[in-house]
Protein backbone atom coordinates (compact mmCIF):
# COMPACT_ATOMS: atom_id res chain seq x y z
CA UNK A 1 0.00 0.00 0.00
CA UNK A 2 1.41 3.37 -1.04
CA UNK A 3 1.65 6.26 1.40
CA UNK A 4 -0.99 8.24 -0.55
CA UNK A 5 -3.42 5.33 -0.46
CA UNK A 6 -2.87 4.83 3.26
CA UNK A 7 -3.37 8.54 3.93
CA UNK A 8 -6.56 8.55 1.86
CA UNK A 9 -8.01 5.64 3.83
CA UNK A 10 -7.08 7.19 7.16
CA UNK A 11 -8.72 10.49 6.14
CA UNK A 12 -11.84 8.58 5.10
CA UNK A 13 -11.84 6.87 8.50
CA UNK A 14 -11.48 10.18 10.35
CA UNK A 15 -14.36 11.66 8.36
CA UNK A 16 -16.48 8.62 9.21
CA UNK A 17 -15.76 9.07 12.93
CA UNK A 18 -16.72 12.75 12.79
CA UNK A 19 -19.93 12.02 10.87
CA UNK A 20 -20.84 9.25 13.33
CA UNK A 21 -20.46 11.60 16.31
CA UNK A 22 -22.39 14.44 14.64
CA UNK A 23 -25.28 12.26 13.44
CA UNK A 24 -25.91 10.42 16.71
CA UNK A 25 -25.40 13.55 18.80
CA UNK A 26 -27.89 15.67 16.83
CA UNK A 27 -30.69 13.17 16.14
CA UNK A 28 -31.88 13.23 19.79
CA UNK A 29 -33.02 16.84 19.39
CA UNK A 30 -36.36 15.39 18.28
CA UNK A 31 -36.81 14.24 21.90
CA UNK A 32 -38.19 16.61 24.54
CA UNK A 33 -36.04 15.33 27.40
CA UNK A 34 -33.08 13.09 28.13
CA UNK A 35 -33.49 9.33 28.54
CA UNK A 36 -33.81 8.22 32.15
CA UNK A 37 -30.30 6.69 32.23
CA UNK A 38 -28.79 10.04 31.28
CA UNK A 39 -30.91 11.85 33.86
CA UNK A 40 -29.72 9.34 36.47
CA UNK A 41 -26.07 10.13 35.78
CA UNK A 42 -26.71 13.85 36.27
CA UNK A 43 -28.53 13.19 39.54
CA UNK A 44 -25.77 10.86 40.78
CA UNK A 45 -23.00 13.24 39.78
CA UNK A 46 -24.64 16.11 41.62
CA UNK A 47 -24.30 14.18 44.87
CA UNK A 48 -20.48 14.23 44.54
CA UNK A 49 -20.12 11.01 46.47
CA UNK A 50 -17.83 8.03 45.84
CA UNK A 51 -20.75 5.74 45.06
CA UNK A 52 -24.41 5.52 44.07
CA UNK A 53 -27.20 3.11 44.89
CA UNK A 54 -26.42 1.18 41.67
CA UNK A 55 -22.94 1.82 40.30
CA UNK A 56 -19.54 3.31 41.09
CA UNK A 57 -19.38 7.10 40.64
CA UNK A 58 -17.39 7.80 37.45
CA UNK A 59 -20.26 7.94 34.96
CA UNK A 60 -22.20 10.24 37.28
CA UNK A 61 -19.30 12.63 37.65
CA UNK A 62 -18.74 12.67 33.88
CA UNK A 63 -22.41 13.29 33.12
CA UNK A 64 -22.82 16.02 35.72
CA UNK A 65 -19.67 17.88 34.64
CA UNK A 66 -20.52 17.71 30.93
CA UNK A 67 -24.10 18.82 31.54
CA UNK A 68 -23.03 21.88 33.51
CA UNK A 69 -20.05 22.77 31.33
CA UNK A 70 -22.31 23.06 28.28
CA UNK A 71 -24.89 25.23 29.97
CA UNK A 72 -27.21 22.43 31.13
CA UNK A 73 -28.05 21.42 27.57
CA UNK A 74 -29.33 17.91 26.81
CA UNK A 75 -26.92 17.88 23.88
CA UNK A 76 -24.02 17.63 26.35
CA UNK A 77 -24.99 14.11 27.40
CA UNK A 78 -25.49 12.85 23.85
CA UNK A 79 -22.16 14.35 22.80
CA UNK A 80 -20.41 12.84 25.82
CA UNK A 81 -21.82 9.43 24.96
CA UNK A 82 -20.65 9.69 21.36
CA UNK A 83 -17.18 10.86 22.42
CA UNK A 84 -16.92 7.64 24.46
CA UNK A 85 -17.87 5.66 21.36
CA UNK A 86 -15.36 7.69 19.32
CA UNK A 87 -12.52 6.91 21.74
CA UNK A 88 -13.48 3.25 21.65
CA UNK A 89 -13.44 3.23 17.84
CA UNK A 90 -9.97 4.80 17.77
CA UNK A 91 -8.61 2.17 20.14
CA UNK A 92 -10.29 -0.60 18.15
CA UNK A 93 -8.53 0.67 15.03
CA UNK A 94 -5.21 0.76 16.87
CA UNK A 95 -5.79 -2.76 18.21
CA UNK A 96 -6.98 -3.95 14.81
CA UNK A 97 -3.68 -2.90 13.25
CA UNK A 98 -1.99 -5.48 15.49
CA UNK A 99 -3.95 -8.26 13.80
CA UNK A 100 -5.03 -6.89 10.40
CA UNK A 101 -3.79 -4.70 7.60
CA UNK A 102 -4.81 -1.04 7.26
CA UNK A 103 -7.92 -1.64 5.13
CA UNK A 104 -9.21 -4.47 7.27
CA UNK A 105 -8.58 -2.60 10.53
CA UNK A 106 -10.57 0.41 9.33
CA UNK A 107 -13.44 -1.68 7.98
CA UNK A 108 -13.49 -3.75 11.18
CA UNK A 109 -14.49 -0.55 12.95
CA UNK A 110 -16.78 0.87 10.28
CA UNK A 111 -18.99 -2.23 10.09
CA UNK A 112 -19.77 -1.69 13.77
CA UNK A 113 -22.22 0.93 12.49
CA UNK A 114 -24.48 -2.06 11.96
CA UNK A 115 -24.15 -2.97 15.64
CA UNK A 116 -27.13 -1.22 17.22
CA UNK A 117 -25.43 -0.62 20.58
CA UNK A 118 -23.07 1.77 18.74
CA UNK A 119 -25.75 3.57 16.76
CA UNK A 120 -29.42 3.85 17.67
CA UNK A 121 -29.12 2.44 21.21
CA UNK A 122 -26.80 5.31 22.02
CA UNK A 123 -29.67 7.64 21.15
CA UNK A 124 -32.10 5.77 23.37
CA UNK A 125 -29.67 5.81 26.33
CA UNK A 126 -28.05 9.23 25.83
CA UNK A 127 -25.34 8.54 28.38
CA UNK A 128 -25.24 5.85 31.06
CA UNK A 129 -22.78 3.79 33.11
CA UNK A 130 -22.22 1.67 29.99
CA UNK A 131 -20.71 4.48 27.94
CA UNK A 132 -17.33 4.80 29.67
CA UNK A 133 -16.99 1.05 29.03
CA UNK A 134 -17.48 1.66 25.29
CA UNK A 135 -14.24 3.65 25.46
CA UNK A 136 -12.37 1.74 28.17
CA UNK A 137 -12.93 -1.88 27.10
CA UNK A 138 -11.12 -1.30 23.75
CA UNK A 139 -8.44 0.76 25.54
CA UNK A 140 -7.85 -2.00 28.09
CA UNK A 141 -7.61 -4.64 25.37
CA UNK A 142 -5.17 -2.48 23.39
CA UNK A 143 -2.83 -1.73 26.29
CA UNK A 144 -3.04 -5.31 27.54
CA UNK A 145 -2.00 -6.61 24.12
CA UNK A 146 0.82 -4.07 23.83
CA UNK A 147 2.02 -4.90 27.33
CA UNK A 148 2.06 -8.60 26.48
CA UNK A 149 4.02 -7.99 23.30
CA UNK A 150 6.38 -5.14 24.20
CA UNK A 151 6.47 -5.03 28.02
CA UNK A 152 6.86 -1.23 28.07
CA UNK A 153 6.33 0.56 31.38
CA UNK A 154 4.15 3.20 29.72
CA UNK A 155 1.69 0.59 28.43
CA UNK A 156 1.51 -1.14 31.81
CA UNK A 157 0.83 2.19 33.54
CA UNK A 158 -1.90 3.14 31.07
CA UNK A 159 -3.42 -0.33 31.40
CA UNK A 160 -3.66 0.13 35.16
CA UNK A 161 -5.26 3.56 34.76
CA UNK A 162 -7.83 2.28 32.26
CA UNK A 163 -8.74 -0.73 34.40
CA UNK A 164 -9.08 1.45 37.50
CA UNK A 165 -11.32 3.95 35.68
CA UNK A 166 -13.37 1.13 34.20
CA UNK A 167 -14.03 -0.35 37.64
CA UNK A 168 -15.00 3.15 38.81
CA UNK A 169 -17.73 3.17 36.18
CA UNK A 170 -19.25 -0.29 36.42
CA UNK A 171 -18.63 -3.49 38.37
CA UNK A 172 -19.06 -5.51 35.16
CA UNK A 173 -15.45 -4.68 34.35
CA UNK A 174 -14.70 -7.94 36.14
CA UNK A 175 -16.15 -9.76 33.11
CA UNK A 176 -13.18 -8.50 31.09
CA UNK A 177 -10.59 -8.91 33.85
CA UNK A 178 -11.34 -12.63 34.29
CA UNK A 179 -10.44 -13.48 30.64
CA UNK A 180 -7.31 -11.36 30.95
CA UNK A 181 -6.32 -13.38 34.04
CA UNK A 182 -7.01 -16.60 32.13
CA UNK A 183 -4.67 -15.42 29.38
CA UNK A 184 -1.96 -14.71 31.94
CA UNK A 185 -2.27 -18.05 33.71
CA UNK A 186 -3.01 -20.49 30.88
CA UNK A 187 -1.34 -19.08 27.75
CA UNK A 188 2.44 -19.65 27.80
CA UNK A 189 3.13 -16.16 26.47
CA UNK A 190 1.00 -14.72 29.24
CA UNK A 191 2.64 -16.75 31.99
CA UNK A 192 5.94 -15.05 31.19
CA UNK A 193 4.45 -11.76 32.37
CA UNK A 194 3.66 -13.18 35.80
CA UNK A 195 7.37 -13.11 36.53
CA UNK A 196 7.71 -9.40 35.78
CA UNK A 197 7.09 -6.60 38.26
CA UNK A 198 5.43 -4.26 35.76
CA UNK A 199 2.27 -6.37 35.75
CA UNK A 200 1.91 -5.93 39.50
CA UNK A 201 2.54 -2.20 39.22
CA UNK A 202 -0.37 -2.04 36.80
CA UNK A 203 -2.57 -3.98 39.24
CA UNK A 204 -1.55 -1.63 42.06
CA UNK A 205 -2.50 1.48 40.05
CA UNK A 206 -5.91 0.01 39.21
CA UNK A 207 -6.49 -0.90 42.85
CA UNK A 208 -5.51 2.57 44.11
CA UNK A 209 -7.93 4.22 41.69
CA UNK A 210 -10.75 1.94 42.82
CA UNK A 211 -9.83 2.15 46.53
CA UNK A 212 -11.90 5.28 47.39
CA UNK A 213 -15.03 3.58 46.10
CA UNK A 214 -14.09 0.36 47.91
CA UNK A 215 -13.79 2.30 51.17
CA UNK A 216 -17.14 3.94 50.45
CA UNK A 217 -18.71 0.50 49.87
CA UNK A 218 -17.31 -0.78 53.15
CA UNK A 219 -18.55 2.25 55.07
CA UNK A 220 -22.04 1.73 53.63
CA UNK A 221 -22.19 -2.04 54.13
CA UNK A 222 -21.85 -2.72 50.37
CA UNK A 223 -25.50 -1.79 49.94
CA UNK A 224 -25.15 -0.74 46.28
CA UNK A 225 -24.25 -4.34 45.41
CA UNK A 226 -27.79 -5.25 46.48
CA UNK A 227 -28.92 -3.71 43.18
CA UNK A 228 -28.01 -7.03 41.55
CA UNK A 229 -30.25 -8.85 44.02
CA UNK A 230 -33.06 -6.43 43.25
CA UNK A 231 -32.58 -7.00 39.52
CA UNK A 232 -32.66 -10.78 40.04
CA UNK A 233 -36.01 -10.44 41.78
CA UNK A 234 -37.37 -7.88 39.34
CA UNK A 235 -36.41 -9.81 36.22
CA UNK A 236 -37.00 -13.36 37.44
CA UNK A 237 -38.43 -15.22 34.46
CA UNK A 238 -41.72 -17.06 34.58
CA UNK A 239 -40.39 -20.48 33.59
CA UNK A 240 -40.37 -23.24 36.18
CA UNK A 241 -37.92 -26.03 36.89
CA UNK A 242 -34.55 -26.44 35.25
CA UNK A 243 -35.55 -24.74 32.01
CA UNK A 244 -35.51 -21.28 33.59
CA UNK A 245 -31.79 -21.69 34.34
CA UNK A 246 -31.16 -22.28 30.63
CA UNK A 247 -33.57 -19.66 29.38
CA UNK A 248 -31.87 -16.73 31.16
CA UNK A 249 -28.34 -17.15 29.72
CA UNK A 250 -29.72 -18.23 26.34
CA UNK A 251 -31.81 -15.06 25.99
CA UNK A 252 -28.87 -12.90 27.09
CA UNK A 253 -26.54 -14.45 24.50
CA UNK A 254 -29.28 -14.14 21.90
CA UNK A 255 -29.57 -10.44 22.74
CA UNK A 256 -25.84 -9.98 22.07
CA UNK A 257 -26.14 -11.79 18.75
CA UNK A 258 -29.04 -9.52 17.85
CA UNK A 259 -26.92 -6.51 18.80
CA UNK A 260 -24.16 -7.45 16.36
CA UNK A 261 -26.44 -8.96 13.69
CA UNK A 262 -26.20 -5.88 11.47
CA UNK A 263 -22.40 -5.93 11.58
CA UNK A 264 -22.30 -9.64 10.82
CA UNK A 265 -24.68 -9.11 7.89
CA UNK A 266 -22.48 -6.36 6.45
CA UNK A 267 -19.43 -8.60 6.78
CA UNK A 268 -21.18 -11.58 5.16
CA UNK A 269 -22.19 -9.44 2.18
CA UNK A 270 -18.61 -8.21 1.79
CA UNK A 271 -17.22 -11.74 2.04
CA UNK A 272 -19.67 -13.07 -0.52
CA UNK A 273 -18.85 -10.25 -2.92
CA UNK A 274 -15.07 -10.40 -2.51
CA UNK A 275 -12.64 -13.28 -2.37
CA UNK A 276 -11.57 -14.85 0.86
CA UNK A 277 -7.88 -14.70 1.73
CA UNK A 278 -5.37 -16.76 3.62
CA UNK A 279 -4.03 -15.32 6.83
CA UNK A 280 -1.38 -16.23 9.34
CA UNK A 281 -3.01 -16.86 12.70
CA UNK A 282 -0.84 -17.26 15.74
CA UNK A 283 -1.74 -19.26 18.83
CA UNK A 284 -1.34 -16.27 21.14
CA UNK A 285 -3.32 -13.84 18.99
CA UNK A 286 -6.20 -16.26 18.37
CA UNK A 287 -6.60 -16.96 22.08
CA UNK A 288 -6.29 -13.28 22.90
CA UNK A 289 -9.29 -12.45 20.68
CA UNK A 290 -11.33 -15.43 21.83
CA UNK A 291 -10.76 -14.76 25.52
CA UNK A 292 -11.26 -10.99 25.42
CA UNK A 293 -13.89 -10.97 22.67
CA UNK A 294 -16.19 -13.90 23.49
CA UNK A 295 -15.60 -14.91 27.11
CA UNK A 296 -16.88 -11.66 28.69
CA UNK A 297 -20.32 -12.33 27.20
CA UNK A 298 -20.25 -15.95 28.40
CA UNK A 299 -19.17 -14.96 31.90
CA UNK A 300 -21.92 -12.34 32.07
CA UNK A 301 -24.44 -15.05 31.14
CA UNK A 302 -23.35 -17.34 33.99
CA UNK A 303 -25.31 -15.61 36.80
CA UNK A 304 -28.51 -16.33 34.87
CA UNK A 305 -27.53 -19.99 34.64
CA UNK A 306 -27.17 -20.22 38.43
CA UNK A 307 -30.05 -17.96 39.51
CA UNK A 308 -32.57 -18.24 36.69
CA UNK A 309 -32.95 -14.45 36.69
CA UNK A 310 -33.08 -12.56 33.43
CA UNK A 311 -29.90 -10.68 32.48
CA UNK A 312 -30.59 -7.44 30.68
CA UNK A 313 -29.23 -7.44 27.16
CA UNK A 314 -27.86 -3.91 27.58
CA UNK A 315 -25.44 -5.20 30.21
CA UNK A 316 -23.53 -7.04 27.51
CA UNK A 317 -23.32 -4.29 24.89
CA UNK A 318 -19.84 -3.03 25.88
CA UNK A 319 -18.59 -6.63 25.61
CA UNK A 320 -19.15 -7.06 21.86
CA UNK A 321 -16.46 -4.53 20.99
CA UNK A 322 -14.16 -7.02 19.20
CA UNK A 323 -16.82 -8.21 16.75
CA UNK A 324 -15.35 -6.49 13.69
CA UNK A 325 -11.75 -7.46 14.41
CA UNK A 326 -12.67 -11.11 15.06
CA UNK A 327 -14.69 -11.34 11.83
CA UNK A 328 -11.84 -10.04 9.66
CA UNK A 329 -9.22 -12.05 11.58
CA UNK A 330 -10.90 -15.47 11.56
CA UNK A 331 -12.68 -15.08 8.18
CA UNK A 332 -10.25 -12.92 6.18
CA UNK A 333 -11.20 -11.16 2.95
CA UNK A 334 -8.73 -10.34 0.22
CA UNK A 335 -7.86 -6.66 0.50
CA UNK A 336 -8.50 -4.27 -2.39
CA UNK A 337 -9.47 -0.66 -2.97
CA UNK A 338 -12.85 -1.89 -4.19
CA UNK A 339 -13.41 -3.70 -0.89
CA UNK A 340 -12.66 -0.49 0.98
CA UNK A 341 -15.04 1.50 -1.21
CA UNK A 342 -17.87 -0.97 -0.71
CA UNK A 343 -17.25 -1.12 3.03
CA UNK A 344 -17.55 2.66 3.33
CA UNK A 345 -20.77 2.68 1.30
CA UNK A 346 -22.27 -0.04 3.49
CA UNK A 347 -21.37 1.78 6.69
CA UNK A 348 -22.87 5.08 5.55
CA UNK A 349 -25.87 3.29 4.05
CA UNK A 350 -26.68 1.65 7.40
CA UNK A 351 -26.19 4.99 9.16
CA UNK A 352 -28.64 6.76 6.84
CA UNK A 353 -31.27 4.00 7.09
CA UNK A 354 -31.17 3.93 10.89
CA UNK A 355 -31.17 7.73 11.07
CA UNK A 356 -34.26 8.09 8.87
CA UNK A 357 -36.16 5.33 10.66
CA UNK A 358 -35.40 6.81 14.08
CA UNK A 359 -36.22 10.35 12.93
CA UNK A 360 -39.66 9.18 11.85
CA UNK A 361 -40.23 7.10 14.99
CA UNK A 362 -39.18 9.89 17.35
CA UNK A 363 -41.36 12.38 15.48
CA UNK A 364 -44.57 10.33 15.64
CA UNK A 365 -44.15 8.55 18.99
CA UNK A 366 -46.28 9.64 21.93
CA UNK A 367 -44.32 7.99 24.73
CA UNK A 368 -43.98 9.77 28.05
CA UNK A 369 -40.31 8.68 28.20
CA UNK A 370 -39.41 11.16 25.49
CA UNK A 371 -42.34 13.59 25.72
CA UNK A 372 -42.90 13.98 29.49
CA UNK A 373 -44.12 17.59 30.07
CA UNK A 374 -41.91 18.03 33.12
CA UNK A 375 -42.18 21.84 33.19
CA UNK A 376 -45.95 21.93 33.62
CA UNK A 377 -45.98 18.94 35.97
CA UNK A 378 -43.24 20.45 38.14
CA UNK A 379 -45.18 23.72 38.44
CA UNK A 380 -48.39 21.88 39.31
CA UNK A 381 -46.78 19.64 41.92
CA UNK A 382 -44.90 22.49 43.57
CA UNK A 383 -48.16 24.41 43.82
CA UNK A 384 -50.09 21.40 45.16
CA UNK A 385 -47.35 20.60 47.67
CA UNK A 386 -47.18 24.17 48.96
CA UNK A 387 -50.96 24.45 49.26
CA UNK A 388 -51.12 21.26 51.32
CA UNK A 389 -48.02 21.71 53.48
CA UNK A 390 -47.16 25.40 53.45
CA UNK A 391 -43.56 24.50 52.49
CA UNK A 392 -41.62 24.34 49.21
CA UNK A 393 -41.03 20.97 47.56
CA UNK A 394 -37.52 19.78 48.50
CA UNK A 395 -37.70 15.98 48.16
CA UNK A 396 -39.21 13.82 45.45
CA UNK A 397 -39.10 10.06 44.92
CA UNK A 398 -40.82 7.07 43.39
CA UNK A 399 -40.97 6.08 39.72
CA UNK A 400 -37.77 7.61 38.37
CA UNK A 401 -39.15 8.35 34.90
CA UNK A 402 -41.71 10.67 36.52
CA UNK A 403 -39.57 12.01 39.36
CA UNK A 404 -36.10 12.45 37.82
CA UNK A 405 -37.04 14.98 35.11
CA UNK A 406 -38.50 17.25 37.81
CA UNK A 407 -35.42 16.82 40.01
CA UNK A 408 -32.94 17.52 37.19
CA UNK A 409 -34.73 20.09 35.03
CA UNK A 410 -36.73 22.22 37.48
CA UNK A 411 -34.91 25.33 38.66
CA UNK A 412 -35.46 24.40 42.34
CA UNK A 413 -34.01 20.88 41.82
CA UNK A 414 -35.91 18.94 44.50
CA UNK A 415 -33.61 16.16 45.61
CA UNK A 416 -34.34 12.59 44.60
CA UNK A 417 -34.94 10.16 47.46
CA UNK A 418 -32.91 7.17 46.24
CA UNK A 419 -33.48 3.61 47.34
CA UNK A 420 -30.82 2.40 49.78
CA UNK A 421 -32.31 -1.10 50.14
CA UNK A 422 -33.05 -0.72 53.84
CA UNK A 423 -29.64 0.78 54.73
CA UNK A 424 -29.16 4.29 56.03
CA UNK A 425 -29.45 6.63 53.07
CA UNK A 426 -26.11 8.47 52.53
CA UNK A 427 -27.72 11.35 50.61
CA UNK A 428 -31.11 12.11 52.13
CA UNK A 429 -31.24 11.97 55.91
CA UNK A 430 -34.54 10.87 57.43
CA UNK A 431 -34.65 13.89 59.76
CA UNK A 432 -34.36 16.30 56.84
CA UNK A 433 -37.22 14.62 54.98
CA UNK A 434 -39.34 14.62 58.15
CA UNK A 435 -38.87 18.38 58.49
CA UNK A 436 -39.52 19.19 54.82
CA UNK A 437 -41.96 16.49 53.69
CA UNK A 438 -41.78 14.69 50.37
CA UNK A 439 -43.64 13.96 47.15
CA UNK A 440 -43.81 10.36 45.89
CA UNK A 441 -45.00 9.67 42.32
CA UNK A 442 -45.65 6.43 40.41
CA UNK A 443 -47.53 5.05 37.42
CA UNK A 444 -50.05 2.97 39.36
CA UNK A 445 -52.10 3.29 42.54
CA UNK A 446 -50.47 0.36 44.36
CA UNK A 447 -46.98 1.31 43.19
CA UNK A 448 -47.04 4.72 44.81
CA UNK A 449 -47.90 3.15 48.16
CA UNK A 450 -45.07 0.61 47.93
CA UNK A 451 -42.60 3.33 46.89
CA UNK A 452 -43.64 5.39 49.91
CA UNK A 453 -43.10 2.49 52.34
CA UNK A 454 -39.76 1.64 50.71
CA UNK A 455 -38.29 5.13 50.51
CA UNK A 456 -39.65 6.52 53.79
CA UNK A 457 -39.36 3.67 56.30
CA UNK A 458 -39.57 6.12 59.22
CA UNK A 459 -43.32 6.62 58.73
CA UNK A 460 -45.49 5.13 61.51
CA UNK A 461 -47.00 1.75 60.59
CA UNK A 462 -50.52 3.05 61.04
CA UNK A 463 -49.94 6.17 58.96
CA UNK A 464 -52.30 6.12 55.97
CA UNK A 465 -51.62 8.23 52.90
CA UNK A 466 -54.21 8.01 50.17
CA UNK A 467 -52.79 8.24 46.61
CA UNK A 468 -54.25 10.91 44.37
CA UNK A 469 -54.54 10.90 40.60
CA UNK A 470 -52.96 13.41 38.24
CA UNK A 471 -53.65 13.49 34.50
CA UNK A 472 -51.44 14.99 31.83
CA UNK A 473 -51.22 15.13 28.05
CA UNK A 474 -48.22 14.66 25.80
CA UNK A 475 -47.87 15.74 22.18
CA UNK A 476 -45.60 14.32 19.50
CA UNK A 477 -43.81 16.46 16.92
CA UNK A 478 -46.95 16.34 14.76
CA UNK A 479 -48.97 17.80 17.68
CA UNK A 480 -50.96 14.60 18.12
CA UNK A 481 -52.03 14.17 21.77
CA UNK A 482 -52.07 11.20 24.13
CA UNK A 483 -53.49 11.14 27.64
CA UNK A 484 -51.57 9.74 30.62
CA UNK A 485 -52.09 9.64 34.33
CA UNK A 486 -49.92 9.11 37.37
CA UNK A 487 -50.54 8.77 41.09
CA UNK A 488 -48.88 10.72 43.86
CA UNK A 489 -48.70 10.87 47.63
CA UNK A 490 -47.73 13.99 49.55
CA UNK A 491 -45.94 13.28 52.83
CA UNK A 492 -46.32 16.45 54.92
CA UNK A 493 -43.70 17.70 57.39
CA UNK A 494 -43.35 15.75 60.62
CA UNK A 495 -45.92 17.53 62.85
CA UNK A 496 -48.70 16.25 60.58
CA UNK A 497 -48.07 12.60 61.48
CA UNK A 498 -45.93 12.74 64.60
CA UNK A 499 -48.90 11.90 66.82
CA UNK A 500 -49.43 8.48 65.22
Amino acid sequence: MTTDTKNFKQRAFVIFLIVHVVVWSLLPFVRDLLPVDALETIAWGGLWDFGTHKHPPLSGWMGYIAYNLLGKMDFALYLLGQLCVLIGFVYLYKLGRKFLNETQAILAVMILEGCHCYSYMTVFDGFSANFPLFALFPAIAYYFYKSMQENKIRDWLLLGVCVGLCFLSKYQTIMLIIPMALYLFFIPHGREQLKRSRLYLSVLIAFLLFLPHLVWLYNHEFFSLLYFEECSARYANSYSGWIKYLQAPFMFILAQLAAVAGSILLFVILRLKFKSANSIRTFNDSWFLILLGICPVLFQALPGFFTGAEILGTWGYPMVYLTGIMLFYFFPIKTSDKLFSWGIKFAYGVMVIIFVVLLVLFSVEKNFRSRYPYQKIARDFKTIFYEETGKPLKYIGGYIEFALPISVYDETHPQMVLDSYGHENPWTKADNIKQAGALIVARHYDNVKSYTEKLLPFLPENYVAEPKEYEFTIYNKLKKPREYKLFYIIIPPEPAYDSF
